[in-house]
């Protein structure tokens, strides 16, 4: 469900869901990063009360499936940065507190010496104001318009392209 700009329409492509390359209006980055987000709750949040009743079975069959869904989400930050002609790594500093919170969780239920409490209590605390301020970051890239024009990362999405005529 990503975007991809094919003569100046807007298109939907899988392939371009796995790539940080070009750049990602408002309105399909919101519409990605609804799905994207519903789906790592129902995943993260939900599913471990619910499915086996938070089973290290269930964190092992689960684990690749977040580890998919943060390299999608990844990938979509990405392509909005660049709409602002800003680097695509920035979009690593959204999702830090998220991998990390993945394995120390992974930790905690494999290897629960390695995790003591105090650092469990310290992650919490931390981890929900860095949270905080990361969707500040996110609310940013979804009401600020990128910017105008064609930049280093690829041609303006919100503008058809017209395509150029071949001279022989």
């Amino acid at each position: 469900m990503a975007v991809t700009t094919v003569r100046g329409r807007f298109s939907w492509s899988w392939r371009a869901l796995w790539t940080p390359a070009g750049r990602i209006p408002r309105l399909p980055y919101f519409l990605n990063g609804l799905v994207y987000s519903v789906a790592y709750a129902l995943l993260v949040m939900v599913g471990p009360s619910y499915v086996f009743g938070g089973s290290r079975l269930y964190y092992i069959a689960a684990f690749p499936v977040v580890l998919a869904l943060l390299v999608l989400m990844y990938c979509l930050y990405s392509k909005r940065f660049h709409d602002f002609s800003a680097p695509g790594w920035l979009g690593v500093a959204l999702l830090a507190p998220a991998v990390l919170g993945q394995f120390i969780t992974l930790a905690y239920l494999f290897l629960p010496s390695l995790v003591d409490q105090q650092l469990l209590e310290l992650w919490d605390k931390g981890s929900v104001t860095l949270t905080n301020i990361l969707r500040l970051v996110g609310l940013v890239l979804l009401f600020v318009p990128g910017s105008r024009g064609p930049n280093i990362y690829g041609p303006d999405p919100r503008t058809p392209q017209t395509p150029q005529a071949e001279v022989f």
